[in-house]
C-alpha cells in the first residue's frame, strides 16, 4: 500500500499567494477566511522563526516591497486582540 500522499510545500504556498494576491487586487478580502490566513500566519512565524535561529539563517521575513510597518502591524493586531479577548474574559 502506498504510503501518505506528501504536499507540495511550494506549490501550496504559491497557491495561497495567488488567493490572497487575488483577493487584495479585487478588493473582496473574504476570499480568504479568516480562519485560514490565521492558520497560514502563524504556520509561516513559527517557521521563519525556527529558521532565523538556525546556525545559518539566510531567510528574510518579508520581501522589500511590503513596508516593515505592515509586519509590525500583523505582530501588533495579535497583541491587541489577545488583550481584548483576556480583558473580555476578566469581566
Amino acid at each position: 500500500m502506498p504510503g501518505p500522499v506528501q504536499a507540495n510545500p511550494t506549490a501550496l504556498g504559491a497557491d495561497f499567494v495567488v488567493a490572497a494576491e487575488r483577493a487584495l487586487r479585487s478588493g473582496t478580502l473574504e476570499q480568504v477566511p479568516d480562519a485560514t490566513l490565521e492558520r497560514v500566519m502563524t504556520a509561516a512565524v513559527r517557521l521563519y522563526a525556527a529558521k532565523a535561529d538556525s546556525e545559518n539563517p539566510t531567510v528574510r521575513p518579508i520581501t522589500p516591497e511590503v513596508p516593515s510597518s505592515r509586519c509590525t502591524r500583523a505582530c501588533s493586531s495579535e497583541d491587541r486582540t489577545m488583550t481584548i479577548k483576556n480583558t473580555a474574559r476578566r469581566r
